[in-house]
């Protein structure tokens, strides 16, 4: 094992604050994985002074380690190295430090942010999406749908593990519940606040909710210096009626969010409600493009030509979702003509009261996402 290679693959170490009780916290380390074909294993290494650590703690071919119970409020570093089938055993990788703490915002590299992006193509029947990283508290959002099928629907989510998650399209239920492919793109997020390496910040997070039409407040862990793009989905399936998350007065402290059912029922049983908030711009994350933008209030019911702030090399992945509440009748994004450029969008009403499907204008935010 060429041991300057070994220290190479280990420069992508990054770190993780994660809650676990008061006064104390645990920070989760990740590192790229060597591919060399006689590595062996990692060693983790860690102390309250610099290049002074303590006994190794040997994790195997892991390529993540969460360390527990650290007092709060004190500051560690922390290091890996590699062994190979030999035993011998590389020099300490780019060092990282961290202040543990109750938050749970990431340190370091946040350009190794874990994350990943996709598209599923999807119908009225469940199906299972694998993840492609490891995740301790994983966040899902898929808000929007393509419009292959003209029947109003929601995109529903279940079982979110760390492993993956499942996801279907629901028509309301005033339909017959069959609805064809239609493609939804998704994002995958560690819980946290994570400030990117731009200097702008996200914060993926959860919360619960339930009945319809009252409204919660939910408050950023961390506040942002700009008004943040919102993006909400909920990702249980504890009430089997159509449902979506609606929101409103959206600061750089929080936002209110709210259940609608189908204008004809209501009383919606609790629920989980997983968040995703960046703020406006164009950046690269961990080898993802990442497009947020608001559009202003000018969509509405008829579809929209709306550009990328970027011409892509190929069609990307799509998220978007209402921003505001100027128009209260259950509704929810759908588009259509995406291509590297741009896509058309409007706001879709459901028909359970009457057939009227006319709705005001609404700020709408977009993430365009695709892998570098």
């Amino acid at each position: 094992m060429h041991l300057f290679q070994v220290k190479s693959f280990l420069t992508g170490l990054v770190l993780m604050l994660v809650p676990v009780v008061a006064f104390s916290a645990s920070i989760t380390l990740q590192w790229k994985a060597n591919s060399e074909p006689d590595f062996s294993s990692y060693n983790v290494y860690y102390g309250a002074k610099s290049r002074n650590y303590g006994p190794p703690i040997p994790v195997g071919n892991a390529t993540s380690h969460k360390i527990n119970n650290l007092p709060d409020g004190g500051t560690y570093y922390f290091a890996v190295t590699a062994t190979d089938t030999s035993g011998n055993e590389s020099g300490y990788s780019e060092e990282k430090t961290a202040k543990a703490t109750s938050s749970s915002q990431s340190t370091g590299d946040s350009s190794s942010l874990n994350v990943e992006i996709g598209e599923v193509n999807v119908d009225h029947n469940w199906a299972k999406v694998a993840f492609q990283n490891k995740y301790t508290k994983p966040v899902v959002v898929a808000t929007s749908m393509s419009h292959n099928g003209s029947d109003p629907a929601v995109v529903r989510m279940r079982n979110i593990t760390s492993d993956g998650f499942e996801i279907a399209v629901q028509e309301y239920s005033y339909l017959d519940g069959l609805h064809t492919v239609e493609s939804i793109g998704y994002i995958v997020l560690e819980k946290g606040h994570h400030v990117l390496p731009d200097g702008s910040r996200l914060e993926a997070g959860y919360t619960t909710h339930s009945q319809t039409d009252v409204w919660k407040k939910v408050d950023f862990k961390q506040p942002f210096s700009t008004k943040p793009v919102v993006f909400t989905s909920i990702t249980t399936f504890n009430g089997r009626q159509p449902v979506l998350c609606r929101k409103k007065k959206i600061t750089t402290s929080g936002f209110k969010i709210a259940f609608q059912e189908e204008q004809a029922r209501g009383n919606h049983k609790s629920e989980k409600v997983s968040y995703v908030a960046v703020e406006p711009g164009v950046r690269s994350v961990s080898g993802i493009t990442l497009e947020a933008v608001n559009t202003g209030e000018v969509i509405n019911h008829e579809f929209k030509s709306i550009q990328f702030r970027r011409s892509y090399p190929t069609i990307p992945s799509f998220i978007g979702d209402i921003q505001t509440f100027n128009g209260e009748d259950s509704a929810s994004i759908r588009w259509t003509k995406m291509t590297n450029q741009e896509i058309s969008l409007k706001i879709e009403e459901e028909k359970s009261l009457d057939s009227e499907t006319n709705h005001m204008f609404e700020e709408v935010g977009y993430l365009v996402l695709l892998r570098n």
